[in-house]
């Protein structure tokens, strides 16, 4: 019979291990499957400017809807001019499904 000291020191068996590591990580890493559990939701109002105490809301420049390609993708861009010339852009009811491209946010 054979030990378990004598395949632990086996080169075949430190071989096999560093093989399924590699396999592991890089599976991990391709198919994330920590995203069957997680979803981003973000509610946010418009931004406003204050002048003279009164708000007031940016003015839209350009609106446009997102174009399902790869992935299905659903939702609302719309550039904001704000009241001290800086542009912001936004987005209305966003959605992307969950895939192989996802879309980095930070």
């Amino acid at each position: 019979m054979v030990s378990v000291r004598r395949v632990a020191r086996s080169p075949i068996t430190w071989a096999l291990t560093v093989v399924l590591v590699i396999v592991l990580g890089v599976g991990l890493a391709l198919f994330e499957p920590w995203r069957l559990f997680t979803d981003k939701t973000v509610t946010e109002a418009a931004p406003t400017v204050a002048v003279s105490g009164t708000p007031k809301e940016p003015r839209p420049l350009a609106r446009g809807s997102f174009i399902s390609h790869e992935h299905d993708t659903s939702g609302t861009i719309v550039i904001l001019r704000l009241d001290d010339g800086s542009r912001m852009l936004w987005c209305v009811r966003f959605h992307v499904s969950f895939g192989a491209a996802q879309l980095r946010q930070g």
